[in-house]
């Protein structure tokens, strides 16, 4: 609709009923047009996405429950792929380095995953060797996603060891705002 027709008070009102319903509400907020809950209901909790004001910080590398690894592997590098430019080659390269890091950490986190693609491509190029051929070029390509996606906001959310499991927000009343992901790569990841 267009602005000003009613879109946040209407969804407002649906939220306020399910609040009342006893039914649980995860909102996505660009806009901070849902604070007011927080002031109406003293369980709704608002988490701003890549500050330090209320952070949420998320293992994207724990998978859920009854998903296998591999698959969920699969998932996480076609949503990486799309919003870092990937492509085929990069993606086999990148769906390497997750395996591997299932493989060596029970349990990893984001930076066990920066640190096999750190081993696998920066020390080698710092040790003057060279990345040859389609494989160099498709490690340069994981290196180009590790960098946009360890720094900024986004990386506040995902490059930290204080991670929120997702399930323990699942049964909450929340919103998190992600205005402050400015760079559309972060907000669609």
């Amino acid at each position: 609709g267009s602005t000003r027709s009613g879109k946040t008070n209407c969804a407002l009102n649906i939220v306020r009923a399910l609040k009342r319903a006893g039914i649980p509400v995860i909102i996505i907020d660009w806009e901070k047009s849902y604070r007011c809950l927080a002031d109406e209901f003293s369980d709704f909790i608002i988490y701003t996405v890549g500050t330090e004001v209320s952070p949420v910080c998320f293992n994207v590398l724990d998978v859920p429950p009854g998903v296998p690894s591999d698959e969920y592997a699969k998932s996480l590098i076609s949503i990486i792929s799309h919003d870092y430019l990937g492509g085929q080659g990069s993606d086999t390269m990148m769906l390497k380095y997750v395996l591997q890091a299932y493989q060596e950490n029970d349990g990893p986190l984001f930076e066990d995953l920066l640190d096999i693609i750190d081993e696998e491509v920066v020390f080698k190029l710092e040790s003057g060797a060279r990345l040859g051929g389609r494989s160099g070029l498709w490690k340069e390509t994981n290196m180009r996603q590790r960098i946009f996606m360890s720094v900024g906001n986004l990386g506040r959310v995902i490059t930290t060891n204080r991670h929120m499991p997702i399930p323990s927000i699942m049964d909450k009343w929340v919103v998190f705002e992600l205005g402050n992901l400015l760079s559309p790569h972060a907000r669609s990841f």
